[in-house]
């Protein structure tokens, strides 16, 4: 081999710089050859697929059938896919549109490895040069005199010259390269928005969108969007369109997801490693320090979610980006010696940023991660409850984060349920003051919680029943810390919000009302029974009045279910007393609270717990009547950040709650007589009354509950809550609506044969 000889990787070594390797790679990436049987497989779908958002489903099948199909018919003489040859008469609601659309994606794709390939390839190209300065080479070592005037005469030094000038040959064309490539991807990416806005799925046989080079290119540019003093939220989505489109098609819907309908391809998982590899922290802190919700903040929490969730093909090693922050949180600035310092509040500044991107998720992830979320969230949240008692007043930067991040953990609702029941995270968590209490109140929503069509009695429902009644337990017998009344600093200066909590806290007690109240197979113990009706009596007014609602909700569905003789409900005594003993717990809570406040609290509770009573009445009264309605719904006043367990209640409106000489305990007994009332009224116009009771005539009529019931109150009457006789079997002696003119409760005695329901 001649002395003056030096490849392409010599060039590509001098010059710092790829250009033959990138071109190679590109051509690879685009892969010009298999877009005509691509284009077949779009074509041939489009006459199947119904609608744009089924296209990439149908094509995804067909290219996993047996064989290929020839496409040859539909490409030109360049390769380029021919739109006239596209036999799309026929197809679905905006199927056409989507299909030349993609055909003008495939020929863009198909037109820049061209350009690419023509800089190395094509006359005055890259290879021309490198082959020129070879030859010029060669014969310069061949005729050159050594020691001569007339330059460099030692094969070495030829050699330096040639390959030199090759190299600023290769860094100019790698710059052409890139400018093409560039060009390429922002174009690639017009097309992928205008898809998704057409209801087409990216992740379908067209793996343009979701090369890892594409998902390095996307990560920069929102990098790029985000570094700007005002950045675009169209440009944000737009940069993560494709991490939409691949929780779309795994979910259904990224913003209304569903049941993982598979796994995440190869493809998919390479992208999404590739775009998390490429983000860096200050992208993160940059994307969570947007106010408010913004779509991209949900395509990238999503993402992060599957590439973590092993249940749907991804894994378990953390980005970079988010170690910091989850994993790696002790060693950083959140930790640092003094809470006081402006390093901790700006540290805390980027954690609550990048927490809101995580806790922007919709989907879940895997059960490792979501352990490392709520660990992580109790960790930082205990840490930042420290600078209240340091560095007030004005000063304590409030942790939303942590919220965050326990809101992300809820979505795993398995996980959820496994961490309530430990006894250490359980403690910690409800021990704590929460400036934001949503994501504890969502964790404990989720793990409380019996996923849609599992059984009650199945064994994959006692991990859920397990940490409903661990967590009540905690509560009745914690109720100040439950409230938000400390022991902490936080709770002192009056920052404490648990609201939410106690939504969620009602919800989990409805939700498993017959171990709570007494009549399951698995209650509470006596005193924890009558503390959760405590709690909820001292809860904020909206958790506390749908709370009431919901156990309205639940006493309809007892009588219903025994007016229309409904197979598996009750017998009569056990319908009625059941329905008073509910009736009976909701009154001696709240009469609890009131004896046990003092002053202007006192005041305040007594009013609040009759508005309450009210408010709840007029929901009640509301609703319209019939088993579809059942359970007619709680949810505590918007608080829930989750799907309710008990869709449907909205707190009534202030002007409704107009202040009543009454006690909250006869409204409360009157809400019972009228629930049962407006059963048995059901029952009858629906012809399902039981054969005991008597049929025909006129529709049974139920006496409006407004105002008007209210305002003639005067005393509690001696008969029972209902008015057609059958017994609800309250104790005559026993906290029995609460209405004793002294409002007298009798001190807790579990010995008392009055106190077991």
């Amino acid at each position: 081999m001649s002395e003056t000889y030096f490849t392409r990787d010599d060039v590509q070594e001098s010059a710092g710089v790829r250009p033959w390797d990138e071109s190679r790679e590109f051509s690879a990436e685009i892969d010009p050859g298999g877009m005509a049987e691509t284009a077949a497989l779009y074509v041939r779908a489009a006459a199947d697929a119904g609608s744009a958002a089924g296209l990439a489903d149908r094509a995804t099948a067909l290219a996993a059938e047996a064989g290929t199909l020839d496409g040859a018919a539909l490409v030109d003489a360049d390769g380029r896919v021919d739109a006239t040859a596209l036999a799309l008469d026929g197809a679905g609601e905006g199927v056409e549109t989507v299909v030349r659309l993609l055909v003008r994606a495939m020929n863009t794709a198909v037109d820049a490895e061209h350009d690419v390939a023509a800089l190395i390839e094509g006359p005055g190209g890259l290879d021309e040069a490198y082959a020129a300065q070879l030859a010029s080479a060669a014969t310069a070592a061949r005729i050159c005199t050594p020691g001569g005037d007339d330059g460099p005469r030692t094969p070495g030094q030829i050699r330096r010259q040639a390959l030199d000038t090759v190299a600023a040959t290769a860094r100019t064309t790698h710059e052409a390269i890139a400018d093409t490539i560039a060009a390429y991807r922002a174009r690639l990416s017009d097309y992928g928005w205008e898809l998704l806005r057409e209801g087409h799925d990216l992740t379908g046989p067209l793996a343009l969108w979701t090369t890892p080079e594409m998902a390095e290119y996307a990560a920069g540019k929102l990098a790029e969007e985000l570094r700007r003093d005002d950045p675009d939220p169209d440009a944000l989505a737009r940069w993560t369109e494709t991490l939409e489109g691949i929780t779309d098609s795994v979910y259904g819907n990224s913003l209304d997801p569903g049941e993982p309908a598979r796994r995440l391809t190869g493809t998919e998982l390479a992208y999404l490693r590739r775009y998390w590899d490429a983000l860096d922290p200050g992208t993160l802190a940059a994307l969570g320090s947007l106010d408010g919700w913004a779509e991209a903040k949900v395509h990238v929490a999503n993402s992060l979610a599957m590439l973590l969730d092993p249940g749907v093909g991804g894994g378990t090693a953390v980005p970079a980006a988010v170690r910091p922050f989850v994993l790696d949180h002790r060693d950083s600035d959140l930790f640092t010696q003094h809470v006081a310092s402006d390093q901790f509040r700006h540290a805390l500044e980027r954690f609550n940023a990048v927490a809101d991107v995580i806790g922007s998720a919709t989907v879940p992830t895997g059960n490792r991660f979501a352990e490392t979320l709520a660990h992580a969230a109790l960790d930082i949240h205990e840490r930042s409850t420290q600078q209240y008692a340091v560095n007030y007043p004005g000063h304590a930067l409030a942790d939303t984060g942590s919220s965050d991040l326990l809101t992300a953990a809820a979505l795993n609702d398995r996980t959820a349920a496994a961490l309530l029941t430990d006894d250490d995270f359980r403690v910690r968590l409800l021990s704590q003051s929460w400036e934001d209490s949503t994501g504890a109140g969502a964790l404990i929503r989720s793990g409380t919680t019996l996923p849609p069509g599992m059984d009650r009695t199945s064994p994959a429902a006692d991990p859920y029943a397990d940490a409903a009644r661990d967590v009540l337990s905690f509560a009745a017998t914690h109720q100040d810390t439950v409230l938000g009344h400390g022991p902490s600093a936080l709770a002192a200066l009056g920052d404490a919000d648990h609201a939410p909590l106690q939504a969620a806290l009602a919800d989990t007690a409805l939700a498993h009302m017959p171990d709570v109240a007494g009549y399951g197979d698995h209650p509470l113990p006596e005193k924890e029974r009558y503390g959760v009706f405590s709690l909820m009596a001292q809860a904020d007014p909206a958790v506390n009045e749908g709370f009431k609602a919901g156990v309205n909700s639940l006493q309809y569905a007892m009588a219903y279910g025994y007016y229309a003789d409904v197979p598996g409900a009750m017998g009569g005594t056990n319908t009625f007393e059941t329905i008073g003993n509910l009736t009976r717990l909701v009154n001696w809570g709240e009469h609890e609270a009131i004896d046990n406040a003092t002053g202007d609290t006192r005041a305040r509770l007594t009013s609040d717990l009759t508005k309450s009573s009210i408010g709840g009445a007029l929901w009640a009264a509301s609703v319209p009547p019939g088993p579809q309605q059942l359970p007619l719904g709680l949810i505590a006043a918007g608080y829930s950040a989750a799907v309710p367990v008990l869709p449907g209640y909205t707190a009534q409106a202030p002007a409704a709650h107009t202040d009543y000489d009454l006690s909250e305990g006869f409204v409360n007994e009157q809400v019972t007589a009228h629930t049962i009332a407006s059963a048995a009224a059901q029952a009858h116009a629906e012809g399902t009354l039981r054969a005991t009771y008597p049929h025909g005539g006129a529709p049974a009529e139920v006496a409006p509950l407004d105002t008007d019931l209210y305002a003639t109150a005067g005393a509690v009457p001696d008969r029972r809550l209902n008015d057609t006789g059958d017994r609800l079997g309250v104790a005559d002696d026993w906290r029995t609506a609460g209405v004793s003119p002294d409002r007298y409760v009798p001190a807790h005695t579990p010995d008392d044969p009055r106190a077991h329901p």
